[in-house]
């Protein structure tokens, strides 16, 4: 195996996340340390260290025009951090049980988040309002995808069942979602 170029090293534990900004020039890790790290790429040095998950994080992903990174993790949160000034700052959302994954739409206003709690919660991230829960499956959701235009979001949990649903509330004699067996 080929030498990497570049190693990137700071972490106290295993790793369960990697991010590439936008732009390409930075890399965000995380994992049981509890610690989101981002690397400058051109120098392999360590930009910014953030701190605030009680517990290992699950994953990470920078908002489409890189002025702040999201985070989901075991201790059942998700965490904006903002970029402004040397520390950044945070805002918390919460799940009942430990947070999977997460996806922003393209404009970086809309996040969805799910979790163990067999959940997908669709959050404003101007407001930090909770815009909508979908609760469509019966375990775990383990994944979570927006459409760029955040209209929709698909889910795949631990029941083996693949989720569909759209973030407009649903008229009150349809389902909030629909499901299909996976392959």
């Amino acid at each position: 195996m080929k030498e990497p170029a570049t190693r990137l090293v700071g972490h106290e534990g295993p790793l369960s996340a990697l991010a590439f900004s936008p732009d390409g020039r930075t890399l965000a890790s995380a994992g049981s340390d509890k610690v989101i790290k981002v690397w400058n790429l051109a120098n392999g040095n360590e930009a910014r260290a953030y701190r605030g998950h009680t517990d290992w994080v699950a994953s990470v992903q920078f908002a489409p025009r890189r002025r702040s990174l999201a985070s989901t993790g075991v201790d059942e949160n998700v965490m904006i951090w903002r970029f402004s000034g040397d520390d950044g700052d945070s805002s918390t959302f919460g799940h009942a049980r430990r947070v999977n994954g997460l996806s922003m739409s393209n404009d970086g206003r809309l996040l969805a988040s799910c979790s163990e709690d067999r959940t997908i919660r669709l959050w404003d991230l101007t407001t930090g309002a909770e815009l909508r829960v979908l609760d469509g499956h019966t375990a775990g959701v383990a994944a979570v995808a927006m459409t760029p235009d955040g209209k929709y979001v698909v889910s795949f949990g631990d029941d083996l069942n693949t989720s569909f649903g759209t973030r407009r509330p649903a008229p009150t004699s349809a389902p909030a979602t629909r499901q299909t067996r996976s392959c």
